[in-house]
Order: structure tokens, then C-alpha cells, then sequence
């Protein structure tokens, strides 16, 4: 009786983990490219290498780790515990 309301509390929790984890990885993405299409061209020296560095070093997507750094947490990765934690309340279920 429980177990649904508790299952569903979990699975919502680490969804929304998931789905914010992978906003964070599009909108960095996008953010790097943004800078790259203005007209940074035309501006100064500086402003010019300061632009380049920090294009430099958004060239991977910002993005949030669990585990040590064995998980990103992104919506494949919430497909993927989904799955998991299926298999293994199937299997449970067979040796009730």
C-alpha cells in the first residue's frame, strides 16, 4: 500500500534530477553558440581573446555528475535506471 505512492515519489525525484541535468547540457551548448554567431568580430582586441578563451573553454557542454563521476544525469540516464530498476523488481517478483 506503501510502496506506489513512495515508488512514484522516487522515480519523480530523480526524473526531475534528469530533466534539469539535461536542460544544463542543451542551454550550455547553446550558449557557446550564441557567442559564436554574434558580431564579436568587429569589437576589440581584447574583447575579441577574451570571447575565444571562454569559447575555448565551453568546448564540452557544462553538465551534472553523479556517482563520482560515473553518471551524467541527463534523460537517457533516467531511461536507463528506469529500465534497471524494473529488471530487478521483475526478478524479485519471480522468487517471491
Amino acid at each position: 500500500m506503501f510502496l506506489l505512492p513512495y515508488s512514484f515519489a522516487i522515480i519523480l525525484i530523480i526524473f526531475a534530477h534528469c530533466w534539469f541535468g539535461n536542460d544544463i547540457i542543451c542551454r550550455s551548448a547553446d550558449l557557446t553558440n550564441a557567442i559564436f554567431s554574434s558580431n564579436w568580430i568587429g569589437s576589440n582586441l581584447t574583447t575579441q581573446k577574451t570571447i575565444i578563451l571562454f569559447m575555448t573553454f565551453n568546448k564540452e557542454p557544462l553538465s551534472i555528475h553523479l556517482a563520482g563521476g560515473l553518471f551524467t544525469m541527463a534523460v537517457p540516464v533516467f531511461v536507463s535506471i528506469c529500465r534497471t530498476a524494473y529488471s530487478s523488481f521483475t526478478i524479485l517478483q519471480k522468487f517471491k
